[in-house]
């Protein structure tokens, strides 16, 4: 028989108790034979089934730089007092126990979570989580060069056609022109043609959208009207008699001439293919203010346009050459 509460029943044939609701009772059996009655007393606690849930999130939220830190955060309905936690990359087991896990992801990272539930009647033993699949953006630094469509300048007030060439500017990146240091009002688009004077300096800013830019901003190298011609050319500069040869090339050149001054300031050097990836950064030093350097950037580059940068001071040059 059961006890008055009736928090469950018993099965007087197989003497099998079943839990109805939650609760605490008294199971009374009681036997008569021919040596008299006796009488057993069990008391029985209810305790009702539940379902252990676990639900994780990510600090940041979405896409994250690379070599970023992510804290990972677990959230458990039924778990108990004490659940257990088990976070997983790609299923495997990390070690990390706690319900907070911090790590630095990679791209595709699958993370998921693993709850043992602390209550007395889980429906599950274990349950888990749903998966959240890193996206990790590259860090790019942004680059401008910037061509021109005449290599010199034949008269005064001539107009020339400028051409900027950006990498890692990112889905909507804004550019702004300058000459002389004034930005041109409307001259923000990837071209811009300019009546150019004597002495002239034209360059461009361009503002990146890339997600994860080391710098907002990047800055194109300065072409500078001077004696009517362009300051730089695709082998040669008539301003700073700078000259690249063999020009085209097989990845082996050389660079002379003068950066526009007499003093033996260093220079740094820096190549990059059309795609602004750098290929080579150095730097030498002029000697009674000639500039002389072998260049040897291995023969075995694609074929295709590429640029040098030299940069000394307030003087910041480009040459582009082609290899062959």
């Amino acid at each position: 028989s059961t006890g008055s509460t009736s928090k469950t029943t018993a099965s007087v044939a197989g003497g099998v108790v079943a839990a109805v609701t939650p609760g605490t009772d008294t199971i009374v059996h009681t036997v008569t034979n021919m040596c008299g009655t006796s009488v057993a007393r069990t008391i029985v606690n209810v305790i009702i089934t539940l379902t252990p849930a676990v639900t994780i999130a990510a600090t940041p939220a979405g896409a994250v730089c690379a070599g970023d830190t992510v804290t990972f955060t677990a959230t458990s309905v039924n778990g108990g007092s004490s659940p257990a936690y088990d976070w997983k990359k790609f299923g495997i087991s990390t070690g990390a126990t706690s319900s907070a896990y911090t790590y630095t992801p990679t791209v595709g990272d699958l993370i998921t979570c693993d709850m043992a539930s602390s209550i007395a009647c889980p429906s599950s033993a274990t349950v888990g989580s749903g998966g959240i699949t890193m996206v990790v953006n590259p860090v790019v630094t942004p680059f401008l060069t910037i061509t021109s469509s005449y290599d010199t300048a034949t008269s005064a007030s001539h107009i020339i056609t400028f051409y900027g060439s950006a990498s890692f500017g990112g889905s909507s990146p804004t550019y702004q022109w300058y000459i002389n240091g004034a930005a041109i009002p409307g001259a923000t688009l990837l071209t811009f043609a300019a009546n150019v004077v004597q002495t002239d300096t034209v360059y461009c800013i361009m503002a990146s959208t890339a997600p994860c830019a080391t710098a907002p901003t990047a800055t194109s190298n300065h072409k500078v009207i001077y004696f009517d011609y362009l300051g730089i050319s695709s082998a040669s500069s008539p301003l700073y008699n700078l000259a690249l040869f063999p020009n085209p090339n097989k990845g082996i050149f050389t660079i002379t001439g003068t950066m526009g001054n007499n003093d033996n300031e260093a220079v740094s050097i820096e190549v990059r293919d059309v795609t602004g990836r750098v290929l080579y950064t150095g730097a030498t030093t002029p000697a009674n203010g000639k500039l002389h350097c072998d260049m040897n950037l291995g023969n075995n580059l694609p074929s295709g346009s590429y640029y040098v940068r030299l940069v000394s001071g307030s003087a910041d040059r480009v040459m582009r050459f082609t290899v062959e």
